[in-house]
């Protein structure tokens, strides 16, 4: 366990915070989160997500302190939260206030969904292969419907959402139309007794949407007292938190958790706009953050190692390659796309 304490306790936190300083102000007066600080956060939040899935399946079978598997155990919600908080901003901040391209659906599916299937197909074949998965029909279909990663489905589903409202409604309305999507597709998700991170995901990605139509305000508000306001909305954020992680698993206190996540990302807002943060490698991860999430769970699911701190870092030897691999195919399907089109207009 000492390497997994270095890589926790010492390691990440060198890297997460590596050429770390000020803001600059002229740099971030028109700009409440920039596509650098997005791509950090999306970085930051695959990492979330994995450390804590790692706890969590160290656990099974090592002894650990209690306060570390509890604080770095929480780092998976937390990433889910900044992850879809990140992804709504993102898109408003794209198509926002503009009349959508006719190829926004495709783009949406030619880099997250087919990935997807490219990924699930070949760890399916590898799992067959070595005896670790069974390949059939009904299996295929569950990975076709996006029932095997839940995030990928949730994320499909608030694109759509995107595109209607930007094909059918007023861009203005976007925060109206996108909630009431979410309350019905919650209502559907409770219906089918989802977990409460399906509905977590949702309402970020509005928040995300929202904060972005709203931005200006939200840079007048860090104007002054900046520091004391986000401690508040950090204060919020534990406080709901604790709320929702002693009680977890009652109903009624599932709404803790989306609130947390609302104070936690518009203090983030507020932190970015104080501080720069310039990690080249959580800037690498995020941009192949999504494969990330995919990947890692796959890679657990197929290799058999007796040693599960060797299964750890093979694990993340295997997640970072395999990711990079699948982003720079995705690259590769752009470039040759835009070639094509290139060739016919001539």
């Amino acid at each position: 366990m000492l390497s997994i304490y270095f890589l926790y306790l010492l390691c990440f936190p060198i890297l997460a915070l590596y050429r770390f300083g000020k803001a600059s102000q002229n740099t971030k007066r028109n700009s409440l989160l920039t596509k650098e600080d997005t791509q950090y956060l999306k970085g930051l939040s695959a990492c979330f997500v994995i450390l804590a899935h790692m706890v969590e399946w160290l656990s099974e079978t090592e002894r650990m302190n209690s306060l570390f598997h509890f604080i770095f155990g929480q780092f998976g919600g937390v990433g889910v939260l900044i992850f879809f908080f990140v992804s709504g901003y993102g898109i408003y901040e794209s198509y926002g206030e503009k009349i959508l391209p006719a190829n926004y659906l495709w783009k949406r599916i030619g880099s997250v969904y087919l990935p997807y299937l490219l990924i699930k197909f070949v760890f399916l074949v590898w799992g067959s292969i070595t005896g670790l998965e069974k390949f059939s029909v009904k299996r295929w279909l569950s990975v076709v419907s996006m029932q095997e990663e839940w995030f990928v489905q949730v994320i499909m589903l608030q694109y759509i959402i995107v595109f209607i409202i930007g094909k059918c409604c007023k861009w203005k309305l976007a925060w109206l139309i996108s909630m009431l999507a979410d309350c019905i597709l919650s209502f559907f998700f409770i219906l089918e007794n989802r977990p409460i991170g399906w509905h977590n995901a949702l309402w970020l990605f509005t928040v995300g949407m929202v904060c972005s139509q709203y931005k200006e305000n939200l840079i007048s508000f860090y104007q002054k007292w900046t520091v004391a306001k986000i401690m508040v909305l950090l204060g919020l954020f534990v406080m709901f938190g604790l709320f929702f992680a002693v009680y977890k698993g009652a109903f009624w206190v599932n709404p803790m958790k989306v609130l947390a996540g609302v104070a936690l990302c518009i203090a983030v807002c507020g932190i970015f706009q104080k501080y720069k943060f310039r990690s080249a490698c959580m800037l690498w991860l995020g941009k192949m953050s999504l494969y990330m999430y995919v990947v890692h769970v796959n890679v657990w699911r197929t290799i058999y190692l007796e040693n599960i701190i060797c299964k750890c870092w093979m694990m993340i030897i295997l997640t970072l390659i395999g990711s990079e691999m699948v982003f720079q195919l995705v690259q590769l399907s752009k470039k040759w796309k835009d070639n094509l089109l290139f060739h016919n207009k001539m």
